[in-house]
């Protein structure tokens, strides 16, 4: 589990794949969800930039996001 270089993550789990970023520590917004049978290489690539334009259309936080890895977004 690691960010984009934009900081979004993708979360895999055994059926799911969830994808979204963190504003501030501690906190994660959920922007996408899909069935891991549905996540080709394409889809997943989807996923990642929906996400990314959710954030910018919602500008929470003006658009911020925890940078770093999983330890400081936690």
């Amino acid at each position: 589990m690691t960010p984009t270089s934009k900081g979004i993550w993708r979360i895999p789990t055994a059926d799911l794949r969830l994808v979204g970023w963190f504003p501030v520590q501690s906190v994660f917004v959920l922007s996408e969800i899909e069935l891991k049978s549905n996540c080709t290489g394409m889809r997943d690539e989807q996923l990642l930039s929906n996400a990314e334009k959710f954030r910018e259309k919602l500008d929470l936080m003006n658009g911020d996001f925890v940078k770093g890895d999983l330890n400081e977004c936690i």
